[in-house]
């Protein structure tokens, strides 16, 4: 039977394993963010060069 990892490594090492976890977690979010916004950008500039180019 395997221990867990919290119980392998000193409180230390386990809390920046932690932190670092987190920190990846977050920059994930910050990546799924961006593209979202690139995505809506894109609809955008797509939706307003179709407007323009009816209006001609």
């Amino acid at each position: 039977m395997r221990s867990p990892l919290s119980e392998l490594l000193d409180k230390e090492a386990w809390q920046q394993l932690q932190d670092e976890a987190r920190t990846a977690n977050d920059l994930q979010k910050q990546g799924m963010a961006r593209t979202e916004a690139l995505r809506c950008a894109k609809r955008l500039i797509e939706k307003s060069k179709k407007e323009t180019s009816c209006h001609a």
